[in-house]
This record gives C-alpha cells, structure tokens and sequence, in this order.
C-alpha cells in the first residue's frame, strides 16, 4: 500500500488501530494527531525537504525588508561575498540606532517581526541570499501530501498513534510507547539519510555558494 496523501495516512492510522469503520468523530480525532506529530516532525530538524535559498535585492538606505513569506529564516549571504553574522535583534537595533546613519558592507543579520535588518545598512543595492525553513501548511484535504519524503511519511502515523492511545487510557500506554520507539527509530535513520544534515553543510557544495565568512 502507498501512503501518499493524508487520506492514506488516516486510513494506515485506522487499521493499525482496528478501527472497522469511518466514524466522523475518531476519524477527526485522527486527522488533529496525524497534523499534530506532522508539525512535531517537520519542526524538530531543519530537513532538507523544507530548506530553500532565495536570492532578492536588499535596496540602498532600507530599514529592512519583509521576510513574512519565508517560514524561518537559517541564514544570510552576500552574494560575492561570505556569509553574515547573526547577531540578536535588540542588539542590532541598539547598534543602528546608537551609530545612527552609519553605512558599509553588512556584516550581521537579525528578523525582527517579520522584517530581515542587516548591519550596517548598505550604501547601495546589494544582492543577498537568504536560506529559509518554508512553513508547514495543516493538512486538511483527502488528497493533501506532507512535503517529507515518502517513505517517511508513516513515522507520523506512528507519532499520531503514540499521542492518541497515551491520552485515551492507561491501558494503552503500552501500544504508545511501542509506536513512539518505531517513530524515534524511524527520526533516528531519516537524519542519517539527509543529504548534509544542516543548512550550511547542504549547500556548500554549490558552485555559486560562498564558503567563506563566519556561518550562523
């Protein structure tokens, strides 16, 4: 059987249950958990599956730029040059606000609601790279697919089925501590197989991609 879509996956939940039927009610309460140990999984790694690169304009004398489409932002480039420094956005704000117009080559990041600031501003329009985390949209429809591989797709069944039998009553506390062993196992083999296993190591290898510079 392929567990493709989120209807595959509620239908693997029901019958590793035994669940005969398609109950309205146990079938929504196996849509939350299934959503619920799919954030829990995607958040719990920066996997390679949720990992972009987007290269855009930082314009000359800008405050900052909006960021509120890119999930969480990992990283900054400068394209050209290396990667910038993070530095915690009160600290940068403090500083730009301190040195007032103050302007060079940006050595450090930070996203304060929403907006990307570099520091110092630039004098002029540079190009930059960010690397973000996209953000996990809920599964809602029968047909949706998790953005995780597919063979990793049944570690959130696993995951669901853990949540759901610890919460229903002691006596299944055992069937949930054997589904979340398989789940960790599973987590534990899938980083073995990311491609990298972190943001910057995933991407040094392109041609294009400074390795210089100090890495967040």
């Amino acid at each position: 059987m392929s567990y493709q879509t989120f209807g595959d996956l509620k239908n693997l939940a029901r019958y590793l249950l035994g669940e005969a039927g398609s109950d309205p009610r146990a079938m929504t309460w196996i849509g939350t958990a299934i959503n619920a140990a799919y954030a829990e999984y995607c958040g719990s790694y920066p996997w390679h599956c949720r990992q972009s690169i987007t290269e855009t304009t930082y314009p000359a004398e800008n405050e900052c730029i909006s960021v509120a489409d890119y999930g969480i932002v990992q990283g900054v480039c400068r394209v050209g040059g290396g990667f910038l420094d993070y530095m915690p956005p009160l600290i940068l704000l403090s500083r730009r606000e301190r040195l007032g117009d103050a302007r060079g080559i940006p050595k450090a990041w930070s996203v304060y609601s929403s907006g990307l600031f570099l520091f110092p501003k630039p004098p002029s329009d540079i190009q930059i790279k960010i690397l973000h985390l996209g953000d996990i949209t809920p599964l809602v429809n029968e047909s949706d697919e998790p953005v995780i591989p597919l063979l990793q797709r049944p570690l959130i069944v696993y995951r669901a089925l853990s949540i759901m039998l610890a919460a229903e009553s002691p006596e299944g506390s055992a069937a949930a501590r054997m589904y979340q062993d398989a789940y960790v196992r599973g987590m534990r083999a899938a980083k073995m197989q990311e491609p990298g296993g972190a943001l910057y190591k995933t991407f040094q290898d392109m041609a294009e991609w400074p390795t210089s510079g100090t890495a967040y």
